[in-house]
């Protein structure tokens, strides 16, 4: 089990504590803000693949045929 020092109050704490036992101070070893960072910079880096998507693959078959194309008419 390794130890970091608490942000507020520097004290060593387990990486799997849910606070500091000295000073209370929550997620003493910011796990789960360095996971919600890993989410968003996933969920960010989707949103630019659909919309890449989007914008070179539909654009300009809208551009070309219209917004309504019916490739059998």
């Amino acid at each position: 089990m390794s130890l970091v020092p608490c942000p507020e109050c520097k004290s060593p704490v387990s990486r799997k504590a849910v606070e500091c036992p000295v000073c209370g101070e929550p997620d003493p070893s910011r796990r789960q803000s360095n996971w919600k960072w890993f989410v968003r910079l996933i969920g960010v880096a989707i949103i630019i693949g659909v919309g890449a998507y989007i914008w070179f693959m539909l654009v300009p078959d809208i551009r070309e045929h219209g917004l309504f194309y019916n490739p059998n008419q």
